[in-house]
């Protein structure tokens, strides 16, 4: 794949590949992908000397229509970082367009892997369609492939408070849902919030964990305290709030771990109470 990054070569000019060692001449090969069954081989001629392992420092992007697993097309690129790439692909056999990001790290996506196999389907929760690794040469990388379009939430304070409990009712009734499938996350933050197609999503990643009471009740705080950062600033407390989404957030985020909801079905009751409130 890196060696694809510089194309065709005059022999005049031949040029030795930075990441893999490979000597690159003139070639009519085209480089794609390869699939997870065939480790992918430089079908260009390579030096005498032996080549250098591709460490973390030579993780790099996919090419421009790259085949992933044998389906997954590459048409864009999303994102890219030191260790991590995002891309915007087609799934072959369906024709939809997913999002799929890919790591260095080949455990990544173990929580999501988790999430994936209890098959749990929600509006309110990231469509979430594979999660698999790729070896390429003497390293692997894993990757996730979501629903597209997805744009994390940034904020939430231009909502009304309708617009906010109403979503509160489908985040809380699919954390809900999880629990009863015996779920839990334990890692829900701001960063956990998506939108698509105008809905909210819960981005689903389940602890190793066993659920527990304790564990179930840590994810209603974390769920709440999202939100409440979320449509809150610095200048907006629960006292800018009407009195009944004030409340609850008051008992939602209460100091004392007792007095928090503990189960995520009262929770979104008492949401949808206030929601109900506020519409009278």
């Amino acid at each position: 794949i890196e060696c694809a990054r510089y194309g065709a070569w005059n022999p005049s000019s031949a040029k030795v590949c930075d990441q893999c060692g490979a000597l690159l001449s003139r070639s009519e090969t085209k480089h794609l992908a390869p699939s997870p069954e065939s480790p992918p081989a430089t079908l260009l001629p390579r030096q005498t000397s032996p080549t250098r392992r591709i460490t973390s420092k030579g993780f790099g992007d996919l090419p421009l229509h790259a085949v992933v697993a044998g389906r997954y097309e590459v048409i864009e690129q999303f994102n890219s970082q030191l260790n991590a790439n995002a891309y915007v692909v087609v799934n072959g056999t369906s024709q939809k367009r997913h999002l799929l990001y890919e790591s260095a790290n080949p455990a990544q996506f173990e929580s999501e892997r988790r999430w994936l196999t209890a098959q749990i389907k929600h509006r309110a929760l990231v469509e979430m369609e594979d999660v698999f690794q790729v070896s390429f040469g003497d390293h692997s990388r894993a990757y996730l492939v979501v629903e597209f379009p997805l744009t994390p939430v940034t904020s939430l304070v231009d909502c009304t408070e309708v617009q906010l409990l109403t979503q509160a009712v489908h985040l809380g009734d699919a954390l809900a849902h999880a629990h009863d499938q015996g779920l839990v996350s334990g890692a829900i933050h701001p960063g956990s919030l998506f939108v698509s197609d105008h809905q909210v999503k819960l981005w689903g990643s389940a602890a190793a964990s066993p659920a527990t009471d304790e564990l179930r009740a840590q994810d209603i705080y974390q769920l709440a305290h999202a939100l409440f950062q979320l449509a809150t600033s610095s200048e907006k407390t629960t006292p800018g709030f009407s009195a009944p989404v004030a409340h609850l957030f008051d008992r939602a985020l209460a100091p004392d771990a007792r007095d928090r909801y503990s189960d995520a079905h009262s929770f979104t009751r008492d949401v949808q109470r206030a929601l109900n409130t506020l519409r009278q």
